[in-house]
């Protein structure tokens, strides 16, 4: 159904980024299309901490769905 993903500070004493997502189950009978592009991830570039872009992957659905992401993607970290 989606998903939200959280930059690293969100909890205390944690430095990992956490996503939330909502699924729900399909109901018997339901023929309606799946939608597998949640499973399919890209290389794109983002920066690191000397402002140089680096290829990292990325969820599909988070970069469909750039709303969704609380902060930004960066290879800044470990």
């Amino acid at each position: 159904m989606g998903a939200v993903r959280l930059p690293d500070d969100t909890f205390p004493d944690t430095q990992v980024v956490t996503d939330v997502i909502y699924l729900r189950k399909r109901e018997e009978g339901d023929d309606s299309p799946i939608d597998y592009s949640w499973v399919e991830s890209e290389q794109v570039d983002v920066p690191d901490r000397w402002g140089s872009k680096r290829p990292q992957s990325v969820n599909r659905y988070f970069i469909d769905n750039p709303d969704k992401v609380l902060g930004k993607h960066s290879s800044e970290g470990s």
